[in-house]
């Protein structure tokens, strides 16, 4: 029924807490790629008989590792876990899949979620992958792929964004998940640099792949919308740089320019305007 695609890297205790949350059953595949870690999983394998582990030989960056996995599983139904993220209880899985059974035509299902970092339940109308279902029919009809360009940061936006372009979303009102704030994660560490290194590159690398999918397929207007948005994003992350992390304003304002320029050459230079 579900694939349920886990992306790990040396974070071997996030996984035990990931994997524990997801309960043995016949309708769920559990997959996790290691993207060529510097530790070893052994005894994770042995304590976990029923999950499917794969290892990369590079490290891919998590949007290339969740791409993998897509393409590597065959199940009619596709769902992400972060590492050290969890589950709320067991039973959310009955709430999952009886939706399913209960909407067949709907193409993408979203559910509630606690985040750790506000202490609070969101409804998920972002575009984050945690609290998610997909239809893999409706992922390859639309030929939906994660950015090649930018898989380490961000990549969650370009393929999201492409989603809900295609397709309506079910949303069920029930807390599911818990977004954890894992100081392991990669995005986490040393206080934030990475992201504020890459997170407009990340951003605007992104924004390209989604107008490259959607220019022959949705309305002019839709194609603006996304760019205004996208736009928007790139300048709060700018204000965001110079009042948090200055130092990294010149990694903000390359991703800006980057996305602009292009954006500009590939639209027209304004001519559809």
């Amino acid at each position: 029924m579900i694939d349920i695609i886990i992306p790990t890297y040396n974070n071997k205790e996030g996984l035990i807490k990931t994997l524990n949350s997801i309960p043995p059953r016949a309708d769920l595949t559990i997959t996790v790629i290691d993207d060529c870690s510097t530790i070893v999983y052994p005894n994770i394998c042995e304590q976990f008989p029923h999950v499917h582990f794969s290892r990369l030989f590079a490290n891919c960056g998590p949007g290339l590792v969740r791409q993998w996995g897509i393409e590597h599983t065959n199940e009619p139904y596709i769902m992400f876990a972060y590492t050290g993220d969890y589950f709320i209880s067991p039973n959310v899985f009955d709430t999952i899949i009886a939706e399913i059974n209960k909407c067949p035509n709907v193409d993408m299902f979203s559910w509630q979620h606690i985040s750790e970092f506000i202490n609070k339940v969101c409804n998920n109308n972002h575009n984050r992958l945690h609290a998610r279902v997909y239809k893999r029919e409706f992922i390859e009809k639309n030929d939906i792929c994660f950015c090649p360009e930018s898989s380490f940061v961000n990549e969650d936006v370009g393929f999201n964004r492409i989603c809900r372009l295609f397709t309506t979303m079910k949303f069920i009102p029930t807390p599911i998940y818990v977004w954890t704030s894992d100081e392991n994660s990669l995005t986490r560490r040393d206080n934030g640099a990475f992201t504020y290194q890459k997170q407009n590159i990340g951003l605007a690398l992104n924004g390209i792949h989604i107008y490259n999918h959607i220019k022959n397929k949705v309305s002019p207007q839709l194609i603006l919308k996304e760019i205004g948005e996208i736009m928007g994003a790139l300048y709060y992350n700018i204000i965001k740089t110079v009042q948090e992390r200055p130092e990294f304003l010149n990694n903000s304002w390359e991703g800006a320019r980057l996305f602009y320029t292009t954006i500009y050459k590939l639209y027209g230079n304004g001519a559809e305007n």
